[in-house]
């Protein structure tokens, strides 16, 4: 759920794999791996990617719409 989340806001804000790596600070393919749930990021991270796309982390992880 959380990847597909993850991929889902990416896409409908028109943003780039490498500009989300960029401002995580990742490699693409570990920003990859989150979005196919290879890899979960951590605390540190999943804030970040809230602030980044300015959504709640409830919302990525699943538990609300």
């Amino acid at each position: 759920m959380f990847g597909e989340r993850l991929r889902e806001v990416r896409k409908e804000r028109g943003i780039k794999l490498k500009e989300v790596a960029n401002f995580l600070q990742v490699s693409i393919t570990t920003y990859t791996r989150y979005e196919i749930g290879i890899r979960k990021p951590s605390l540190k991270k999943l804030v970040a990617l809230c602030k980044y796309y300015d959504v709640k982390a409830n919302y990525l992880l699943g538990l609300e719409d």
